[in-house]
Parts: C-alpha cells; sequence; structure tokens
C-alpha cells in the first residue's frame, strides 16, 4: 500500500495550514 501523490500534498499542505 503505497501513499498517493495527492494524498502526500494534501498531507503537506494541513500541516502548513496547522503551522501558518
Amino acid at each position: 500500500m503505497s501513499p498517493d501523490p495527492m494524498y502526500s500534498v494534501y498531507a503537506l499542505c494541513s500541516l502548513k495550514g496547522h503551522l501558518l
């Protein structure tokens, strides 16, 4: 089960939003 690229982008956006 490899993580999809879309999921990775979503995770990054979520982290950035939480940090900012």
